[in-house]
């Protein structure tokens, strides 16, 4: 049995073994200074599971497939808040709800295509929401889309409760008028509001993309870093193919899409629309 306060050695070979099987999975690229990264979120995994070394766990990703989930929840990068990179919410309130509103009448899909555990969807909501004055009209049609490969944290985005520490970045005001107070700690999403949202499981690599229509906005940031170049342009070939005519997608400061300028033109706010 593995003693808790044992340092775990994680051998070059095994790390790459399992970079691989990370990579083969997700299309994840794991750097080769991300071997301490894996030693720390591992560590309790073997533990449970009464492994003693790296080399035994390998052994057994190979034996059962459903132990690859589990690495995958573990090795994934989940931070998210309300509001982040604020000023990109700013932006589709005040452009490009207008103008889709315009052009598109009254149906829009947004996909959260990396949405941890729903901050995300629920920011969108919650401009959209504003933007119509707390309620969306009932001859607007809108549905959005919540995915991740973490199954751990989509079980608390469908939830929709949150901690006072993880809403600490929304408005007050907006907590009083989107969520119920569960308890002291905790508060969850009024009910009414979740018929506008949806979440699954992909795979943004290895899965298809089936939509009953076409997307108007995606959001998919701070996810295409972990990628190889090949993996991006795999990543937005089919996001382009999903895309609706008036479409948008909205990427992390890190990141850009200028290499794939024949498909997305940049706006601002490291926001590109799609190129006809």
């Amino acid at each position: 049995m593995l003693d808790i306060n044992s340092d775990l050695l994680l051998e070059k070979e095994d790390f790459n073994r399992i970079r691989k099987i990370v990579y083969d999975t997700t299309g994840i690229t794991l750097a080769d200074t991300k071997s301490a990264l894996i030693v720390a979120r591992l560590s309790k995994r073997l533990l449970k599971k009464g492994i003693s070394g790296f080399g035994e766990y390998i052994a057994l990703l190979n034996e059962d497939p459903s132990e690859i989930l589990e690495l995958v929840n573990k090795i994934t990068t989940n931070l998210t808040y309300f509001y982040r990179e604020s000023d990109q919410f700013s932006v589709l309130k005040l452009l490009i709800l207008p103008e889709l509103l315009k052009n598109k009448k009254n149906i829009i899909r947004i996909w959260s295509a990396a949405c941890s555990t729903g901050a995300e969807v629920y920011t969108i909501l919650f401009e959209m929401l504003d933007y119509f004055n707390g309620s969306i009209p009932d001859n607007i049609d809108l549905k959005i889309l919540g995915s991740d490969i973490d199954t751990v944290v989509l079980s608390k985005a469908k939830r929709g409760a949150y901690t006072k520490e993880e809403l600490n970045k929304l408005d007050k005001s907006k907590v009083k008028l989107y969520f119920d107070k569960l308890n002291e700690d905790q508060y969850i999403i009024k009910e009414n509001l979740k018929k506008y949202v949806g979440f699954r499981k992909i795979n943004l690599i290895y899965d298809k993309f089936s939509f009953k229509g076409k997307i108007d906005i995606i959001f998919c940031r701070n996810v295409a870093i972990y990628f190889n170049e090949e993996t991006k342009d795999k990543l937005y070939n089919k996001f382009y193919n999903v895309l609706s005519e008036q479409s948008y997608v909205f990427s992390g400061q890190s990141e850009n899409l200028f290499r794939w300028n024949n498909q997305y033109k940049f706006i601002k706010n490291s926001i590109y629309k799609k190129v006809l």
